[in-house]
């Protein structure tokens, strides 16, 4: 549990999109291949999708 932090959400920039992969395989159990992953968050990039990241500040 975060105690005395405040988090944001913001839009991930589609420069950083490849960044949640590792969140997305543990997601998935790794059960979905790294590049297969990096395709598929590709051509959501490409078709303007957004992606929201809930920040937490490092102390």
């Amino acid at each position: 549990m975060v105690s005395n932090s405040k988090i944001s959400i913001e839009i991930i920039p589609s420069s950083e999109i490849l960044s949640i992969i590792p969140l997305l395989q543990k997601l998935g159990n790794f059960s979905v291949s790294e590049a297969l992953l990096k395709e598929r968050l590709l051509e959501m990039v490409h078709q303007n999708y957004e992606c929201l990241g809930v920040l937490i500040p490092k102390n």
